[in-house]
């Protein structure tokens, strides 16, 4: 997993996903994931400071091919 954020007591909203495929796995390979923080940004809102975390997290075999990529954003208030 990733680190926590120290972002405690602010409210978290779902900012959406965005999936891509690339193939899918064969039958008897291993697929193994990695996640990592692609980007973490403010934006002042009317209501306050909005904090942006995007996390990106691809699945690949253990050759290296990339079967899919999942961006998730996350929305702090």
């Amino acid at each position: 997993g990733l680190p926590e954020l120290p972002l405690h007591g602010l409210a978290l909203l779902n900012g959406g996903a965005e999936v891509e495929f690339f193939r899918f796995a064969r039958h008897g390979e291993t697929v193994l994931q990695k996640s990592r923080f692609a980007d973490i940004y403010e934006k002042e809102t009317k209501s306050g400071p909005m904090i942006f975390v995007i996390i990106q997290t691809d699945f690949f075999t253990d050759s290296g091919d990339v079967l899919m990529r999942n961006t998730k954003t996350i929305i702090r208030r």
